[in-house]
């Protein structure tokens, strides 16, 4: 298998219809690719996630790369909603944009807390308004066909797309 395959048409008009709706706008991702050899393994293990996404292109751990058969959505679902998600963001925000505020959220929440534990570091991550945002959605996602009437919880100091 090569390293970085584009998301299938498919499941790429999937998420963009789903991610317009959420939204209340169009909105276009463009080509979306997944990186589902060694060097998505890499990237992943490094930050202990299941995926990692970087401007346009989706890293994929090992474990997700060996479930991937071709049909991201159908394989991927939550994972490439909440990625396809941060391909927006960098799209919204600019590349460098994107990364200096994620990374800026990030040690500051850090700073906050005082501490380099994991439980800090782990609190720090899920208090990013981008990952909020994309959880918030990927959670929307699972939902779509539960009839709960408990939605998910709306992220603090939305950024766009979920509002």
């Amino acid at each position: 298998m090569r390293e970085l395959v584009a998301v299938d048409t498919r499941s790429l008009e999937v998420v963009e219809a789903f991610l317009a709706d959420v939204a209340g706008r169009p909105l276009t991702l463009g080509r979306v690719w997944l990186s589902v050899g060694p060097v998505g393994w890499v990237v992943t293990s490094v930050s202990r996630a299941s995926a990692v996404t970087i401007g346009r292109v989706i890293f994929l751990s090992r474990k997700q790369s060996r479930e991937f058969d071709g049909d991201a959505v159908g394989r991927l679902g939550p994972l490439l909603v909440h990625e396809c998600v941060h391909v927006w963001q960098y799209q919204e925000n600019g590349f460098y944009g994107f990364m200096r505020k994620y990374l800026q959220y990030y040690f500051n929440e850090l700073k906050t807390a005082s501490s380099l534990r994991r439980s800090a570091r782990r609190a720090a991550y899920f208090a990013i308004p981008f990952e909020a945002e994309a959880y918030y959605v990927e959670a929307l996602w699972r939902d779509r066909s539960d009839s709960s009437d408990h939605p998910p919880r709306q992220p603090s100091g939305q950024l766009g797309l979920a509002s």
